[in-house]
């Protein structure tokens, strides 16, 4: 049916199989290329029934390999001036490449993305 096994999530959350399926359509419809989504859009891809449970969903799917967790910081020129792989590894100031100074980062800065791992089955 898809090339991406997920029958461990179908197995966790039998009720969201619908979304676990849409899931599976848009993993092998961007089979090759590195892919990074937000929750939100990820929310909106696969229409989970809660935020509570696609961020249940996601743990599991990092756990496996599917996705990488990255802790991004936005420059207010918009575009990533860094990636961590962990909230407490970001530092307190960093240099915004787009804006060429140092700047304090601030919570409205970091965002959560999800990298699409390469080689996922």
């Amino acid at each position: 049916m898809f090339s991406h096994n997920l029958d461990y999530l179908i197995k966790e959350f039998p009720e969201e199989r619908p979304a676990i399926e849409r899931l599976c359509i848009y993993l092998d419809s961007v089979k090759g290329s590195v892919r990074e989504l937000t929750v939100q859009r990820l929310y909106d891809l696969i229409d989970p029934s809660s935020q509570r449970v696609l961020v249940k969903m996601l743990q599991q799917l990092v756990k496996n390999g599917v996705f990488k967790q990255i802790v991004r910081v936005e420059s207010d020129s918009l575009g990533g001036i860094g990636d961590y792989d962990s909230v407490v590894d970001v530092p307190k100031v960093i240099f915004d490449s787009r804006l060429g100074q140092t700047v304090e980062v601030r919570l409205d800065q970091i965002h959560l993305v999800y990298r699409l791992e390469q080689g996922v089955k």
